[in-house]
């Protein structure tokens, strides 16, 4: 990403610690960083690889997220391998897999994982668990929809539980249940049943 600084001096595992870092950013698991640390104290993370640990608050631009808990903050780009999601915004990235609670997402690649709630705004989905939340808009490939609000969007594949259908395209997949509530395009054979 072009907003990575380059200027920041990069911090590798065993290196001492700068004095500004937070307690949470001191123990968390990380391979190396190139991390700054505003006046307010608020983290920005421009390139590196986070093991494991809990990220509290703060600015995500790239880098490799391989476990652990976010609890809040801005992600921008960057390949997301495991770990909780609990709130915030997700701009850009590549999500392959892990438990996602709550907050926005508006663009980006979701291979695998488990969707509780949140809005998702734009971006490619390809497998996975939805369990709640808003659909704005995107294109699914494949996976399962307990139930949520679709609000528009390309639906390819998969399998549709239970929800609200407003406006989009439906391609293919089982539906099960649900409301389809506006309209858009049906142009499956595969259904089973459509409210």
């Amino acid at each position: 990403m072009s907003n990575i600084n380059t200027d920041i001096p990069i911090w590798r595992r065993g290196d001492v610690y700068p004095a500004d870092w937070p307690e949470w950013l001191r123990a968390a698991d990380i391979e190396w960083c190139r991390a700054e640390i505003k006046e307010d104290g608020r983290v920005i993370w421009h390139d590196g690889m986070w093991c494991d640990g809990h990220w509290y608050d703060g600015v995500w631009y790239n880098g490799d997220w391989c476990a652990g808990t976010w609890y809040s903050g801005v992600w921008h780009d960057g390949d997301w391998h495991n770990g909780v999601w609990h709130k915030g915004v997700w701009h850009e990235g590549t999500w392959y897999d892990g438990e996602w609670c709550a907050g926005t997402w508006r663009n980006g690649h979701w291979h695998a994982g488990t969707w509780r709630n949140g809005e998702w705004r734009d971006g490619t989905w390809r497998n996975g668990t939805w369990c709640n939340g808003t659909w704005r808009d995107g294109e699914w490939y494949s996976g399962e929809w307990k139930r949520g609000e679709w609000r528009d969007g390309e639906w390819y594949d998969g399998y549709w539980y239970n929800g609200n259908w407003y406006a989009g395209a439906w391609y293919g997949g089982v539906w099960h249940g649900g409301y389809w509530r506006n309209g858009g395009v049906w142009s499956t054979r595969q259904r089973v049943t459509r409210a």
